[in-house]
């Protein structure tokens, strides 16, 4: 049993960004950074030990890390999905209800096609376990966030941006009504 050699400000991960540059670089991300955004979204979202994340995020983007290591080290689920159910919405809401998913996270363009699916069906969807569908990556249109509340009222959006460098998220909004164009 070797010792931890690893500090808080041990290099932990590195991943590929294009950065605000556009210029492809390794995004160099320390363990205390991690766990500073994993520590204050579990305060911030008040997470229960409990709690389940859908891993949608590709295994080579931060998001992923935050998806995988956040419910498990408070006693939760990461709930993975294959990358290939996620081009199906019906896999994709079928999976957040049997698997009593808490929180999703996903870029603007694939909700709109999530709600244009849900209205297509004419499905009644509750999706009774989700707490947050977090939206990142893209800029979020107010046609999105009320199409989104017309569907699912209780469901807030969280509003998040943040670059790799930075370990994920460095700001959010809370969306928990309608918003006026």
């Amino acid at each position: 049993n070797l010792p931890n050699q690893n500090q808080m400000a041990s290099w932990a991960y590195v991943l590929f960004t294009s950065g605000s540059t556009g210029a492809p670089k390794g995004a160099i991300s320390r363990h205390n950074g991690a766990m500073n955004h994993i520590l204050a979204e579990y305060e911030w979202l008040e997470l229960t030990d409990d709690f389940r994340f859908l891993q949608s995020a590709g295994i080579g983007s931060d998001i992923s890390v935050w998806q995988m290591l956040a419910p498990v080290l408070k006693g939760g689920a990461a709930v993975i999905i294959d990358k290939m159910d996620l081009l199906d919405y019906e896999v994709v809401l079928d999976l957040i209800e049997t698997q009593e998913v808490t929180l999703a996270e996903f870029v603007p363009s694939y909700v709109w096609g999530l709600i244009d699916h849900v209205r297509n069906h004419q499905q009644t969807r509750t999706l009774p376990t989700l707490q947050w569908l977090l939206m990142s990556g893209e800029e979020l249109p107010v046609k999105l966030v009320n199409d989104w509340l017309d569907l699912f009222p209780q469901i807030p959006m969280l509003n998040v941006y943040g670059p790799c460098e930075a370990s994920d998220d460095i700001s959010q909004y809370a969306i928990r009504g309608k918003v006026n164009p």
